[in-house]
């Protein structure tokens, strides 16, 4: 790392009035995500520059995130987040960025070999079609910043175990290290690079068509879990 401190934008999900997702004992992923944001950049400040897009309970809009990552001119965003999918199931870790190739690859693939490397244990729920695990989505906080950025899913948080998991402050500080871990391993290897913007292998109007291919995939994806959820129920109804 050179004598200028790199710029971490630490972004906890939810806040406020938006709870996120909730689990089956009433654990919020507002609550999980800000005590891993915080402890994350409590292991970060020695050798990096750390901001937070909120510090405390507090709804910040999606754009505002954005915003101030961009105003402070971070070189990286790490937004922390808790899954959560159908009634019971799923588990496991994983980590997006948005559709094409570009510096954040790179940031999500250290930050996931190092989770992984921390609990192997835990599901690695990847897409490596590409040749890297994250997967690739248009959320808003990691679509509209102009830096490296990721968007991490820590575990399930509506199932029993993943609530369980996700509660204990030990699990909390062991995921932040993890994270960090693979922050300092990210900028180890990029400590020549002065620039906070990726450079998109891919055109701004191919980015922008595959985004839209991948909104109108994962609609029907969860439209198709809707009537399996639907079809399934109707079966247990069925003497």
């Amino acid at each position: 790392m050179n004598d200028s401190k790199p710029k971490i934008m630490i972004d906890a999900g939810h806040g406020g009035n938006d709870s996120g997702a909730v689990g089956p004992g009433g654990l919020r992923e507002k609550d999980v995500a800000l005590a891993v944001a915080m402890l994350l950049g409590s292991l970060l400040v020695s050798d990096f520059e750390i901001n937070y897009t909120r510090r405390d309970d507090t709804f910040v809009e999606l754009y505002t995130r954005a915003t101030r990552a961009n105003d402070w001119q971070a070189h990286a965003f790490i937004s922390i987040h808790c899954n959560s999918g159908p009634p019971g199931k799923g588990s496991g870790f994983e980590v997006f960025t948005t559709v094409g190739e570009t510096a954040s690859d790179r940031l999500a693939t250290d930050l996931f070999q190092a989770f992984g490397e921390s609990f192997p244990y835990k599901t690695k729920r990847m897409d490596m079609t590409d040749g890297d695990p994250d997967k690739e989505s248009s959320f808003a906080v990691i679509r509209r910043t102009q830096m490296r950025a990721v968007l991490f899913e820590l575990e399930f948080i509506h199932t029993s175990e993943g609530e369980s998991w996700l509660a204990s402050p030990a699990n909390q500080a062991a995921c932040a290290k993890a994270l960090a871990s693979g922050i300092r391993r990210h900028f180890a290897k990029s400590a020549g690079e002065t620039t906070a913007l990726p450079t998109p292998d891919r055109k701004p109007l191919e980015i922008e068509l595959l985004a839209k291919i991948e909104r109108i995939r994962t609609r029907f994806a969860e439209e198709l879990q809707e009537v399996r959820t639907e079809v399934e129920a109707l079966f247990r109804r069925m003497p």
